[in-house]
């Protein structure tokens, strides 16, 4: 209802207040951990020019975590397996972004176990994808759930790639987020509407850092 909006946009507002205030402390605290969370200018796949902080997914995993303690019920329940589900993923990205030895293939993995954790707990899985020739082998369990697993591991993967360039990686994912949103109001899903609320003010609050200027990426835990 009406006061469940009201909520849920103050929400958003506080989760853009804090995404911005981490972000922002990580960014002027460079000097002290730069040895640690620099993404280097140097490579084949690197764009910018310099050096540039890449632990923005470490703000914004901060801010879901203290916005869950003041969300209603239903909404906070779903948060906090957003949350578990996205762990393995999380944790094997940042420890990339700090140490830089963490094989793509972990990583992979690490995101393949995220995929399964969210499709189990939630229990979903592409059943159709609407191309006649294709449709017999969705109708199998382990085929379905395991192509649904491996979409998720490689929307990770994709997203990681992008990362590094001026508001691409971050912009991405508002536009995604602000789609789903679109589509939750088609379908009057109230719950999904308010979690794209929430996850919009999050990121909104890590793009003013990341665009027109990357004062800061997301890197492999965002």
């Amino acid at each position: 209802g009406l006061d469940l909006m009201t909520t849920v946009y103050e929400n958003a507002i506080l989760a853009l207040i804090i995404t911005s205030i981490i972000t922002f402390i990580f960014i002027k605290t460079q000097s002290f951990h730069k040895s640690v969370t620099l993404d280097n200018h140097i490579g084949p796949q690197k764009i910018h020019l310099k050096d540039t902080t890449r632990i923005a997914g470490l703000a914004l995993f901060i801010n879901y975590i203290i916005i869950n303690f003041f969300l209603p019920d239903q909404i906070s329940k779903i948060m906090f397996v957003f949350l578990f589900s996205s762990i393995a993923a999380f944790l094997s990205g940042l420890l990339e972004d700090l140490t830089k030895k963490i094989k793509p293939l972990y990583r992979l993995l690490a995101s393949i176990l995220t995929g399964f954790t969210f499709t189990i707990i939630f229990d979903i899985k592409i059943s159709n994808i609407d191309i006649d020739l294709l449709g017999f082998l969705f109708q199998n369990h382990i085929f379905s759930l395991s192509f649904t697993v491996l979409c998720i591991a490689l929307l990770v993967q994709s997203t990681n790639i992008i990362d590094g360039l001026n508001g691409l990686a971050i912009g991405y994912a508002i536009l995604v987020v602000v789609s789903i949103f679109l589509v939750s109001i088609k379908v009057e899903d109230e719950i999904l509407k308010s979690l794209m609320i929430i996850l919009l003010g999050g990121l909104v609050g890590i793009f003013i850092f990341n665009f027109p200027k990357p004062y800061i990426f997301l890197g492999d835990g965002g």
